[in-house]
């Protein structure tokens, strides 16, 4: 089993479009191994419709949401996770590994809720 933990800042400059490419590299490398593989975090890619895995048109959202739908990766938080827009994102290589998923308050100052995960670890 192998997490990633998948951060990426605001902004969609020839910087950030690096960043993503680098990430999604990263990411690709990962996924080469026969192993489950869990993408956690914080991507800042608020214009992404995640019930039909469509985009704006941009470098950081073509390279990310290709990369989902090149592996089979699913998101699964549908929900707001700050305020009323879903940042964050739970993603893994298996439709089996997630039993339940809950979106709680934040904790503590946090600007983020909380994602409360039931897994079926014993089976990785």
């Amino acid at each position: 089993m192998l997490l990633y933990d998948f951060y990426r800042r605001p902004g969609f400059s020839d910087t950030d479009v690096s960043y993503m490419i680098d990430r999604v590299k990263c990411l690709q490398k990962f996924c080469s191994i026969d192993k489950l593989v869990i993408v956690a975090g914080d991507c800042i890619l608020p214009d992404i419709d995640w019930t039909y895995y469509h985009t704006p048109s941009s470098p950081v959202y073509n390279t990310f949401i290709d990369f989902l739908n090149n592996y089979g990766f699913y998101q699964h938080v549908n929900q707001p996770t700050m305020v009323t827009i879903s940042w964050d994102i739970i993603m893994f290589t298996s439709n089996t590994f997630l039993e339940d998923l809950a979106v709680s308050v934040p904790l503590g100052t946090s600007d983020h809720n909380i994602i409360v995960l039931k897994t079926n670890v014993s089976d990785y």
